[in-house]
Protein backbone atom coordinates (compact mmCIF):
# COMPACT_ATOMS: atom_id res chain seq x y z
CA UNK A 1 0.00 0.00 0.00
CA UNK A 2 2.85 2.45 0.86
CA UNK A 3 4.50 1.44 -2.64
CA UNK A 4 1.35 2.91 -4.51
CA UNK A 5 1.63 5.80 -2.25
CA UNK A 6 5.15 6.63 -3.22
CA UNK A 7 4.70 5.88 -6.65
CA UNK A 8 2.27 8.98 -6.43
CA UNK A 9 4.53 11.53 -4.99
CA UNK A 10 5.21 14.43 -6.91
CA UNK A 11 8.36 16.13 -6.89
CA UNK A 12 8.01 20.11 -7.71
CA UNK A 13 10.20 22.12 -10.03
CA UNK A 14 10.08 26.04 -9.82
CA UNK A 15 12.38 27.93 -11.78
CA UNK A 16 13.13 31.70 -10.82
CA UNK A 17 10.92 34.40 -11.40
CA UNK A 18 9.84 34.61 -15.23
CA UNK A 19 9.31 37.25 -17.03
CA UNK A 20 10.38 36.50 -20.38
CA UNK A 21 7.93 34.24 -21.94
CA UNK A 22 9.60 33.34 -24.84
CA UNK A 23 12.22 32.12 -22.82
CA UNK A 24 9.92 30.03 -20.65
CA UNK A 25 8.49 28.47 -23.96
CA UNK A 26 12.07 27.56 -25.16
CA UNK A 27 12.58 26.13 -21.81
CA UNK A 28 9.64 24.22 -21.87
CA UNK A 29 9.68 22.59 -25.35
CA UNK A 30 13.08 21.61 -23.85
CA UNK A 31 12.77 20.33 -20.46
CA UNK A 32 8.80 20.34 -19.89
CA UNK A 33 7.55 16.99 -21.22
CA UNK A 34 10.48 15.19 -19.51
CA UNK A 35 9.99 16.89 -16.03
CA UNK A 36 5.76 16.11 -16.55
CA UNK A 37 6.56 12.83 -17.69
CA UNK A 38 8.85 12.13 -14.55
CA UNK A 39 5.55 13.01 -12.73
CA UNK A 40 7.02 16.20 -11.69
CA UNK A 41 5.37 19.20 -11.16
CA UNK A 42 6.58 22.52 -13.03
CA UNK A 43 5.78 25.87 -11.22
CA UNK A 44 6.60 28.69 -12.29
CA UNK A 45 7.58 31.93 -10.53
CA UNK A 46 5.92 35.18 -11.01
CA UNK A 47 6.41 38.98 -9.23
CA UNK A 48 5.43 42.38 -9.85
CA UNK A 49 7.83 44.78 -10.40
CA UNK A 50 7.53 48.38 -8.31
CA UNK A 51 9.00 50.24 -11.51
CA UNK A 52 11.15 50.21 -14.40
CA UNK A 53 14.12 51.28 -12.22
CA UNK A 54 13.65 48.60 -10.10
CA UNK A 55 13.15 45.93 -12.97
CA UNK A 56 16.15 47.21 -13.99
CA UNK A 57 17.91 47.21 -11.04
CA UNK A 58 16.70 43.21 -10.40
CA UNK A 59 17.26 42.60 -14.09
CA UNK A 60 21.40 44.09 -13.20
CA UNK A 61 21.83 42.49 -9.72
CA UNK A 62 19.63 39.50 -9.37
CA UNK A 63 21.71 36.51 -11.45
CA UNK A 64 19.11 34.36 -13.55
CA UNK A 65 16.19 36.41 -13.63
CA UNK A 66 15.73 38.17 -17.36
CA UNK A 67 13.45 40.97 -17.96
CA UNK A 68 13.33 41.66 -21.50
CA UNK A 69 13.24 45.20 -22.91
CA UNK A 70 10.26 45.39 -23.61
CA UNK A 71 8.72 45.12 -20.35
CA UNK A 72 10.72 47.94 -19.13
CA UNK A 73 9.59 50.29 -21.74
CA UNK A 74 5.76 49.52 -21.46
CA UNK A 75 6.87 50.29 -17.79
CA UNK A 76 8.73 53.89 -18.34
CA UNK A 77 5.63 54.83 -20.73
CA UNK A 78 2.91 54.32 -18.29
CA UNK A 79 1.46 57.02 -16.07
CA UNK A 80 0.83 54.58 -13.01
CA UNK A 81 4.17 51.93 -13.32
CA UNK A 82 2.90 50.02 -10.09
CA UNK A 83 -0.16 49.40 -12.06
CA UNK A 84 1.48 48.81 -15.30
CA UNK A 85 3.49 46.02 -13.35
CA UNK A 86 0.31 44.18 -11.95
CA UNK A 87 -1.34 44.21 -15.63
CA UNK A 88 1.85 42.84 -16.69
CA UNK A 89 1.93 40.20 -14.52
CA UNK A 90 -1.43 39.42 -14.96
CA UNK A 91 -1.05 39.09 -18.73
CA UNK A 92 1.74 36.44 -18.07
CA UNK A 93 -0.14 34.30 -15.57
CA UNK A 94 -3.19 33.72 -18.02
CA UNK A 95 -0.55 33.00 -20.85
CA UNK A 96 1.54 30.80 -18.03
CA UNK A 97 -1.46 29.13 -17.09
CA UNK A 98 -2.13 28.24 -21.49
CA UNK A 99 1.10 26.39 -21.17
CA UNK A 100 1.10 22.41 -21.20
CA UNK A 101 2.83 20.86 -18.42
CA UNK A 102 2.47 24.05 -16.48
CA UNK A 103 1.08 22.79 -13.00
CA UNK A 104 0.89 25.82 -10.90
CA UNK A 105 2.24 29.44 -10.15
CA UNK A 106 4.15 30.85 -7.06
CA UNK A 107 3.69 34.44 -6.76
CA UNK A 108 6.44 36.39 -5.18
CA UNK A 109 6.96 39.88 -4.07
CA UNK A 110 8.49 41.35 -1.34
CA UNK A 111 6.44 43.07 1.30
CA UNK A 112 3.56 43.97 -1.30
CA UNK A 113 1.13 40.85 -0.53
CA UNK A 114 -1.99 43.02 -1.72
CA UNK A 115 -0.68 43.04 -4.95
CA UNK A 116 -0.39 39.00 -5.06
CA UNK A 117 -4.12 39.22 -3.91
CA UNK A 118 -5.04 41.61 -6.72
CA UNK A 119 -3.19 39.76 -9.71
CA UNK A 120 -4.63 36.31 -8.02
CA UNK A 121 -8.41 38.05 -8.70
CA UNK A 122 -7.35 39.46 -12.08
CA UNK A 123 -6.09 36.81 -14.01
CA UNK A 124 -9.17 34.54 -12.71
CA UNK A 125 -6.61 31.43 -11.68
CA UNK A 126 -9.23 30.31 -9.37
CA UNK A 127 -11.89 30.68 -10.99
CA UNK A 128 -15.82 31.06 -9.40
CA UNK A 129 -13.91 30.18 -5.96
CA UNK A 130 -14.59 32.34 -3.34
CA UNK A 131 -11.49 34.07 -2.01
CA UNK A 132 -10.82 35.50 1.64
CA UNK A 133 -8.40 37.68 2.29
CA UNK A 134 -8.12 40.89 4.69
CA UNK A 135 -6.66 42.50 1.37
CA UNK A 136 -10.10 43.19 0.25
Amino acid sequence: MYKKRLKRVLISFKPIIFFDLPKFEIFMEKFGKIIYTKRALIIVGVGSLASARAARWIRTNIPGIHIPDHIIHRLEKADEQEAEAVNICVELVQKFREIEGVSGIHFMARSRAHIIFSIIKRSEILHKRQINSFYK
